[in-house]
């Protein structure tokens, strides 16, 4: 979801002509859920261990909404665009915060590579996110790179569902 802070803004302000007086207060409600969802998801997960299921309707919300961010155009109301911000940032914290809670729960101490290989995988998507979106802005409008995103953490929940199955 490295796509977020980066193409949300150019497709809101540069294509559809927002003002940054209305961006502003939607970025503000858009990252309230990492706020109030995180800290005490992470707390139930800590405590009744069904992060499986989050993380997996996590991945679910935020592929949607990432492709519903497609629908949005010049005469899309700014209620629809908010919810569709929010859902987008819930989905996201509730993956962000179950998947460190598993992972960390399934390593020990003797399993430093591992650590090390999950801690480089957030710098790498950071640098994979827009190479890959650089490519599909090459092949489509701006509006329409949500939808492969979307089909790509759609992809992620299906792994993810694989990668619990094997443990």
């Amino acid at each position: 979801f490295i796509w977020e802070p980066v193409y949300i803004p150019l497709y809101l302000h540069l294509s559809l002509g927002m003002s940054w007086e209305v961006l502003g207060p939607l970025f503000a409600l858009m990252l309230l859920p990492y706020l109030l969802i995180e800290l005490p998801m992470g707390f139930l997960e800590d405590r009744f261990r069904g992060g499986r299921i989050v993380m997996g309707l996590g991945f679910v919300v935020l592929a949607l909404s990432l492709a519903a961010f497609s629908l949005i155009g010049p005469a899309t109301h700014i209620p629809f665009i908010a919810a569709v911000l929010v859902a987008m940032s819930s989905g996201a914290a509730l993956v962000e915060i179950t998947a460190q809670t598993s992972f960390f729960r399934s390593v020990g101490g003797q399993d430093a590579e591992t650590v090390s290989f999950f801690r480089m995988t957030r710098p790498l998507g950071m640098l994979a996110g827009p190479v890959i979106g650089s490519f599909l802005l090459g092949l489509m409008p701006l509006e329409y790179i949500f939808i492969p995103l979307g089909a790509l953490t759609l992809l992620g929940a299906l792994a993810y569902g694989e990668l619990c199955a094997m443990m």
